[in-house]
């Protein structure tokens, strides 16, 4: 079944190899491209999320190597809260000096 749902940049985060299915060799983020008419209209559709998925690509986290559970949901919270001030702070203002077009939802949206 080929999942087709937009996903947001928390979900994304989500992902652990752990939870995985062990035949995955990786990770990669698709973006299917016949409605992209420009370069900025690619940039706002995979930008901020294609930073999530390097992340979780890249960073092995606490919270993967351990059972679901309590302290594995406040490590996934902690982790989750470094990772957003990281990106807000820092990310976005490097997005913003290459004039990069990116998408920021608006408040209480999922």
């Amino acid at each position: 079944m080929v999942e087709t749902a937009w996903r947001p940049v928390s979900i994304v985060f989500r992902f652990a190899e752990s939870n995985a299915n062990s035949s995955i060799l990786g990770m990669q983020a698709q973006l299917w491209s016949e409605l992209i008419a420009s370069p900025a209209d690619f940039e706002y559709m995979v930008f901020p999320r294609l930073l999530a998925v390097a992340e979780r690509a890249w960073h092995k986290a606490d919270w993967e190597q351990q059972q679901a559970g309590r302290d594995t949901d406040t490590r996934l919270s902690e982790d989750w809260t470094k990772f957003s001030n990281v990106l807000g702070h820092r990310e976005l203002g490097r997005l913003d000096s290459k004039h990069i077009q990116y998408r920021i939802p608006p408040p209480g949206a999922r």
